[in-house]
């Protein structure tokens, strides 16, 4: 690549050290990034790769192993913080890498999270490295869990992490253990910095299983499962739990969490199995429906925990708890909400229902056919409740009705702008049908052919079966209806998304920032995020800073500047000519024109190093900074718009009057303060927006200008910009560059003793070795270092050379 580069560079004249996000950034005429088309194949391959049902296992495979890889219960949303510990990561966690830098990530479809913890070890402690990474892959200690007391508070010591994890782990206490006893924990009785926080209890809102009160709290231990059909049966022993008391503190009042238990086998119930085979081994037995069952860790019966609980009266058969019970009932009621929590059901258990609309009124009782199942909705459609409940009421209303007419539509409003979104809606108008109607928006890839398609995804999604959707006439009310909802859908704040995690049929989706599925060509979307971080980089640069302010305050229109820096002058496609003017551009947008701050740069051997004062005005060290900032170049930048002011105005004349928004233009273009006034002055007068024309910037007010003036015919609109502005440029080239570049010329022939043929010549000179550079850079005598201060208004006349 790097020829290819000093090729270009070459071409427009820029210098070996120009920055690879210049000649890489689409806003100059650019050549593509290997690293960013590495982005666009890595990405297609991936895509391909997750998609593509043959090669499924391969995909799982990789997933799973990256996973293991980065020793994560779940797959992370970006793996850039658990990176660097990795020594050969996997092609997948490379590539995944890869598109991470530019917040293109990957989600898998399928539940692939390991449980039995809350904290992972590696979100708790950042600061772990391979090695420590590779002794807990060997060990199996994945969550904080493992390590720390019940409660949460405190870090247990190795030899009781080897009893808690069941795991007799040979060798000496590992470093990583001792790193997190030397910086996680406050003292020596290995209180956590950071505490553990305790189960959290999610409310969701679904239906919770029923329960009898003479059932509830049923405990035991598994004795079989039935799995014969599609449900489970667990036959059970049951056990009744007691709470145990400490002595010398029986009286105090405790916590839920320094709460002990103990539970028994009950002597027999009424919840007692007898149909069971083997029940006459059991005191009492029950049976349950279960999708899932929880582990209870307990210690059997010993004098230890007897002597220190009152425990006397249990039997010998008893069982102490090693958690306290709130914590299993809070753990197995949170697994109930991760199976049932995606399939909420609505069920009437009122005896008369009413449901009223805006046209009708209808009734429905408990006997009809309203028991549905909304699991659909919640899985393929990522909304607020507010939807939920919308398309919960259409199911509802609409379900003893088989005759519907549709009107649908979509909206697009604000492209090309951060702002932009699609609304859609639909009302539906079948008689002897409740006349219902909604609207909602979406805002990720924008297109009205997509707002079409989610007004008809809406309208399936409202109805039980037996769809008519009505043909769009104008001038028919129901459409014009229609359409307005469509355009309010727009104004809306909670958008309408698609899971990406409902499509079954891929393993992992390519997802933008985390945020939305990325449903066009992966390869193409990648051509945005590459260009953006390059734009970013060059907007970062210390070359800008000059212009930060300008910058932020959103004074640039970069869409002009762009197609002005690349425009065509010229009727070669290319030709000598044509490179150099854009070369002048490009250098003159970048801070890179020759002024005397970068030939020190460039020529250390030639240059003095001392401050060089600027040729024209000898008032401040030339720089591309000052050329904007010259008393000349401010003086010559106010005459310009004197004069174009003159062509704008004769240019509008010209146009016809239906082209423009009034015949008063004059009043807008004084409005907008962007051309000199006569009473004005340069020094009042010139300010930050005008000093970007000097850098070939388009200036944002320069365009609102014109745009409010020609509102509506766009292509009169760009050519009238694009003659004023290539006017513009022609002018500043001519009076300020050039001025400048001819006295920089002078100064230097006369007051520095350099010429062309030094500059030439100045690789084949300076290359050779230090003592024969050092000689040849003493041999070169200097006059004058500095221009004289003169009239600030006038060209000095340049210092006479000394010899």
């Amino acid at each position: 690549m790097a020829p290819l580069k000093k090729l270009f560079k070459h071409k427009f004249n820029l210098s070996t050290s120009t920055p690879n996000y210049v000649i890489y950034n689409s806003l100059f005429p650019y050549i593509n990034d290997l690293f960013a088309n590495q982005i666009k194949s890595q990405s297609s391959i991936l895509t391909a790769l997750f998609n593509t049902p043959i090669l499924s296992p391969i995909a799982l495979h990789k997933i799973t192993y990256t996973l293991k890889e980065l020793w994560l219960p779940s797959f992370p949303l970006s793996v850039i913080p658990y990176y660097n510990t990795l020594v050969r990561p996997t092609y997948l966690t490379r590539a995944i890498r890869l598109m991470n830098s530019y917040n293109i990530n990957v989600l898998p479809n399928f539940d692939l999270v390991t449980l039995q913890g809350r904290y992972p070890i590696r979100q708790y402690i950042r600061d772990l490295d391979a090695k420590a990474l590779k002794s807990m892959s060997k060990k199996r200690i994945l969550y904080m869990d493992q390590l720390v007391s019940l409660s949460g508070y405190h870090l247990l010591t190795w030899d009781e992490v080897k009893i808690v994890n069941k795991n007799n782990y040979k060798g000496p206490k590992p470093k990583w253990f001792s790193h997190i006893e030397d910086n996680y924990t406050l003292s020596h009785h290995r209180r956590l910095v950071t505490p553990l926080q305790d189960i959290i209890v999610h409310n969701y809102n679904v239906i919770r299983p029923k329960v009898s009160q003479s059932s509830r709290d049923n405990n035991g231990k598994t004795i079989e499962q039935d799995n014969t059909y599609d449900t489970s049966i667990t036959f059970y022993q049951h056990y009744i739990p007691t709470q145990l008391n400490t002595p010398h503190i029986s009286n105090a009042s405790r916590t839920p969490n320094s709460s002990h238990h103990a539970i028994y086998p009950c002597l027999g119930c009424h919840i007692r199995e007898p149909n069971y085979r083997l029940g006459y081994k059991y005191t009492c037995l029950g049976s349950i429906k279960t999708s899932s069952c929880n582990i209870i860790k307990a210690t059997p019966y010993n004098n230890n925990w007897i002597k220190n609980f009152d425990a006397r009266h249990l039997p010998k058969s008893a069982l102490l708890l090693n958690k306290p019970l709130h914590l299993i009932r809070l753990t197995s009621y949170n697994d109930y909400l991760n199976i049932f929590s995606s399939a909420p059901t609505l069920r009437n258990n009122n005896t008369n229902t009413t449901i009223s609309f805006s046209d009708t009124s209808t009734s429905f009782s408990s006997s009809s056919s309203f028991q549905f199942d909304f699991s659909f909705i919640s899985k393929c459609l990522l909304i607020s409740p507010f939807y939920i409940d919308q398309f919960k009421n259409s199911l509802i209303t609409f379900d003893s009705y088989r005759s519907f007419n549709f009107f649908t539509d979509g909206s697009l409003s604000h492209i090309g702008t951060p702002e932009c979104r699609y609304g859609f809606g639909w009302i539906q108008v079948a008689p002897n049908t409740p006349r219902l109607q909604f609207q909602g928006c979406s805002c990720f890839s924008p297109s009205s052919t997509r707002a079409e398609i989610f007004s008809i995804l809406m309208v399936l999604l409202s109805i039980p079966s037996y769809l008519r959707e009505g043909e769009a006439h104008d001038g028919v009310v129901e459409n014009d209806i229609a359409d307005n909802l469509a355009k309010a859908g727009t104004l809306g704040n909670d958008p309408i998304l698609i899971n990406p995690r409902f499509l079954s049929t891929q393993l992992a989706t390519i997802v933008w920032n985390g945020m939305a599925p990325i449903v066009s060509n992966v390869r193409k979307f990648c051509n945005t995020p590459t260009a953006a971080a390059e734009f970013t980089r060059l907007m970062n640069s210390s070359a800008y800073a000059p212009i930060t302010n300008s910058i932020t305050a959103n004074l640039i229109d970069w869409d002009l500047t762009s197609k002005w820096i690349k425009h065509n002058p010229l009727d070669s496609p290319t030709c000598r000519k044509l490179a150099a003017i854009q070369a002048y551009k490009v250098k003159s947008a970048t801070f890179q024109l020759p002024t005397l701050d970068k030939r020190q740069l460039f020529y250390p051997a030639l240059y003095p190093k001392l401050t060089l004062l600027c040729p024209t005005c000898g008032q401040e060290p030339d720089s591309n900074d000052h050329i904007g900032q010259c008393v000349h170049s401010v003086n010559a930048l106010f005459h310009i718009l004197q004069k174009h002011y003159t062509t704008l105005i004769d240019a509008l004349n010209s146009l016809p009057s239906d082209a423009l928004i009034d015949n008063n233009f004059i009043h807008h273009i004084t409005s907008h303060n962007f051309f000199p006034p006569p009473e004005s002055t340069p020094a009042t007068f010139i300010t930050d927006v005008h000093r970007l024309l000097i850098h070939n910037f388009f200036p944002k007010p320069l365009t609102t200008l014109i745009s409010q003036i020609i509102p509506r015919h766009t292509h009169i609109r760009n050519k009238i910009m694009l003659d004023l502005f290539s006017a513009i440029q022609q002018d500043i080239h001519d009076d300020i560059w050039n001025t400048h570049a001819r006295n920089l010329h002078d100064f230097e022939k006369s007051v520095l003793n350099i010429n062309k043929k030094d500059k030439k010549s100045y690789r084949s000179t300076f290359r050779s070795s230090k003592k024969k550079r050092s000689a040849l850079t003493h041999k070169r005598p200097h006059g004058v270092a500095f221009p004289l201060n003169r009239n600030s208004y006038d060209v000095p006349n340049l210092a006479s050379s000394s010899r």
